[in-house]
């Protein structure tokens, strides 16, 4: 079972929808929050309907800010609600699959201090009301830590210690996470950059009881300035169905076929979306250990090319345009003729890489041989040449032949270095000074 945390920063902004309906086919939450939605009323249920979740709990804004989404699928989970204000959400859940309840509490704390103190108070009194296992998790919109939070002004002690001594009494214990360590930006240049963990999961030990191999992550950025937060309770387990084989064996020859029909048709989008989101991730990740301009800039670039292929129709028609131009539908042949068939031109090329690759030297395979008999003699007179000294001519012709301004020798210099150069060396050779 998966559960998905992730600050919009906007119900209403082009993308949020298209958003939304990605992640729940990437990682198939059981209950995803969506906060500081800053939409609610009747507004807020028109647009959460067009969801892909069966149930919903929304909260109203505070003015034009705010704005807190609990949705989830009612064929994995069953959701009783307990309570809620603008800041919180408390429902108990049962899990259809494993039969087990426990709490679950999604936040979306104000940045305001006494707001915050409200929060902390309400949490507490929940507390004092059950001892089931216990889960929160949301934007609590404020570092526990220093090490939390790169640049800008210091962690606040007074705001932090308030957050963890609430975190005491509920006895609520840190998930940890994996990939990039902040969940959130300013976006702003490295001088003026500010990165913060306020995204975040905590749970009881009854809750860690209940699933020891749970798996926090910090997904890719995009379309906001926070991360999508994803909670895994099994990772890496896949669900696997009980199928008749032969309707098994129909789906994978269908997921084939129209696996090739996009390939062919549409180009695979959804491969292109997913390597531009794992560059910034890895910009991302990369940001939070070692920030520089580079990464921000590359991070920029990225989300700008996230951005123009959330126009599928646009990138449909570019795939298609791209792909015709870099079909190759005819070719001219030796001769000058025009080869049109398919077939013609697959064999053309085909036989220009064989002919291209292919030696016409014949080779012959030779055993060796020790025998000395077959190989070359030389001359007694031409021994004797190799062994010779040089002569006083030979060396003269070597140095006069040597042109003035060509490349230099070991020495890094030329022959036309000094005009008396050539004059000395062979003065030199002579035994002169």
């Amino acid at each position: 079972m998966n559960i998905l945390i992730w600050n919009s920063r906007g119900a209403l902004k082009p993308s949020f929808q298209t958003d939304i309906h990605e992640l729940a086919r990437r990682h198939n939450p059981a209950i995803l929050v969506v906060m500081e939605t800053k939409l609610g009323g009747s507004k807020a249920k028109e647009v959460s309907d067009r969801l892909p979740f069966d149930g919903a709990i929304l909260t109203e804004t505070i003015g034009f800010t705010g704005g807190l989404w609990l949705l989830w699928n009612e064929d994995q989970v069953e959701i009783q609600e307990l309570a809620k204000t603008e800041q919180e959400i408390h429902i108990e859940v049962k899990v259809r699959a494993s039969n087990l309840s426990w709490i679950f509490s999604a936040i979306y704390a104000s940045p305001r201090s006494e707001k915050g103190c409200i929060l902390w108070n309400n949490l507490s009194k929940v507390a004092d009301l059950h001892n089931k296992p216990w889960i929160m998790a949301g934007d609590f919109n404020k570092p526990l830590v220093q090490e939390d939070q790169f640049g800008g002004r210091g962690v606040s002690v007074n705001r932090s210690l308030a957050f963890k001594d609430c975190l005491d009494f509920c006895n609520m214990v840190d998930m940890g996470f994996s990939g990039p360590r902040y969940t959130w930006t300013n976006k702003q240049d490295i001088n003026n950059l500010i990165l913060e963990r306020i995204d975040r999961f905590f749970m009881n030990p009854d809750w860690c009881v209940l699933y020891p191999e749970v798996k926090v992550s910090h997904l890719p950025r995009f379309h906001s300035d926070h991360c999508p937060v994803l909670m895994e309770t099994c990772p890496g387990r896949a669900v696997r169905l009980n199928r008749d084989r032969n309707f098994a064996e129909s789906i994978e020859v269908f997921a084939k076929e129209a696996t090739i029909w996009n390939r062919d048709h549409f180009g695979n989008i959804h491969q292109k979306k997913r390597r531009i989101l794992a560059r910034i991730y890895g910009a991302q990740k990369a940001l939070s250990i070692s920030p520089s301009s580079s990464l921000i800039s590359l991070e920029s670039h990225l989300q700008k090319d996230l951005e123009r292929d959330r126009n599928t129709s646009f990138y449909h028609v570019s795939a298609l345009a791209r792909r015709k131009r870099n079909h190759i539908s005819s070719i001219k042949d030796e001769r000058g003729l025009w080869l049109t068939e398919e077939r013609e031109v697959m064999d053309h090329f085909r036989s220009g890489f064989v002919s291209l690759y292919t030696t016409s030297i014949e080779v012959v395979s030779q055993a060796t041989s020790h025998d000395g008999s077959w190989q070359v003699l030389l001359p007694e007179q031409a021994k004797e040449a190799i062994g010779a000294l040089v002569t006083p001519e030979e060396i003269k012709d070597a140095l006069w032949s040597m042109k003035p301004f060509k490349a230099p020798g070991p020495d890094g210099l030329h022959a036309g270095f000094s005009p008396t150069l050539l004059a000395c060396c062979w003065g030199f050779c002579q035994g002169g000074s």
